[in-house]
């Protein structure tokens, strides 16, 4: 088995994936405050909006979901070596399709509202009821769940067949990671370049964007190979800072290729793919030897914001859009504003945490 010490490397790789997740709050949260018109996307534009903002989406969007399905592809390895294929698709099943539809079913008419009311003051439940239309149903922010059910149905399908596969690939245990990455960056850039040039925004429909799903395929491959090869971790815990420099000098040069038009034209030209793609990749190896790094002992803290992380990200997203529809009469600059709106939006994600968790005790319920 490739994790001679899978304890340790669970809980460094678990306390990242909920970093991730509980940085789409401040992603969703600076949304409202860009310059760039996101229109149906998103309808509420504070008055004082900020090209920071613009910059800070950009920058969390190149890594945050990559570094999910880097993650989804790590795990179910991990998975699949302890448990039956049989026990695992159950067990996802309920954690990820339960989720996805009554999310797709109950939350999307909450954001869907809570924008709309942001937006427009006066507008009101009634009229949002009988406006209502069933064909602008979407999977939100919810859309990687749907993307991650898909890779994993698949993925334990023909997991019998990898089993050739995952001994070549424990035969190159020597391979230096930046070959290896190498390969991904390559395999993206054409995505990107020749496939769909926004594959990286994922997608809301409920026929995604087959760039789109090729885009994310590649990190969620990358997270197959990183549990196979063990060894990587090591080189992961040493060399993350070259990766973190890599990652900010290669941002740097797309902001710079923006210039005064960043954010504004919404396809990136071949080499703003190059330094997207770069951004991308080295920023999720930085994170994982960061973790790798930093987190050496479990605790109370890291093991509570682990538990409660996936409901937060969630249930985040209504309860961010409803808070700024009832808090834009506020007269709060964009800067307090955003952070006031990621605040309240922790305060009651988490209480409806606790609420959830009382319910389910109550109630013995097993999800």
């Amino acid at each position: 088995m490739p994790l001679t010490n899978k304890q340790t490397y669970y809980f460094q790789i678990d306390a990242l994936r909920s970093a991730m997740l509980l940085l789409g709050v401040v992603l969703h949260a600076g949304l409202s405050f860009m310059q760039f018109p996101l229109g149906d996307a998103w309808l509420y534009k504070h008055p004082d909006s900020s090209k920071l903002f613009d910059v800070l989406v950009l920058f969390i969007h190149t890594f945050r979901v990559p570094v999910f399905f880097v993650l989804a592809g790590f795990f179910i390895e991990m998975n699949i070596a302890q448990k039956s294929r049989k026990h695992i698709l159950i067990k996802k099943l309920k954690r990820i399709g339960i989720p996805l539809v009554l999310g797709v079913l109950f939350l999307f008419p909450l954001v869907a509202f809570g924008l709309k009311k942001a937006q427009n003051n006066n507008y009101t439940i009634l009229q949002y009821i009988s406006n209502f239309d069933a064909s602008h149903y979407g999977t939100i922010h919810l859309w990687f769940l749907y993307y991650l059910l898909f890779f994993y149905v698949v993925h334990l399908l023909i997991s019998s067949k990898l089993t050739k596969f995952r001994a070549i690939v424990k035969r190159i245990h020597k391979a230096y990671l930046f070959p290896i990455l190498v390969v991904f960056i390559l395999y993206t850039i054409f995505i990107l370049s020749f496939i769909n040039p926004r594959s990286f925004d994922g997608d809301y429909a409920f026929l995604p964007n087959i760039g789109s799903v090729l885009y994310f395929l590649g990190f969620y491959f990358l997270g197959f190979i990183f549990y196979q090869i063990n060894e990587l971790f090591s080189k992961l815990k040493k060399q993350f800072n070259r990766y973190f420099f890599i990652g900010f000098f290669a941002f740097g040069l797309l902001l710079y290729s923006r210039n005064e038009t960043l954010m504004i034209n919404t396809d990136f030209n071949i080499f703003e793919n190059i330094f997207f793609v770069i951004t991308a990749y080295s920023f999720v190896v930085g994170f994982f030897g960061l973790f790798l790094k930093v987190f050496q002992k479990q605790n109370s803290m890291i093991s509570y914001i682990s538990k409660s992380a996936y409901f937060v990200y969630v249930v985040h997203l209504p309860v961010l859009t409803l808070l700024l529809a009832y808090c834009t009469f506020l007269q709060l600059n964009n800067y307090l504003f955003f952070i006031v709106l990621i605040v309240l939006t922790l305060v009651v994600s988490y209480g409806l945490y606790e609420v959830y968790n009382i319910v389910k005790r109550n109630k013995k319920l097993r999800f």
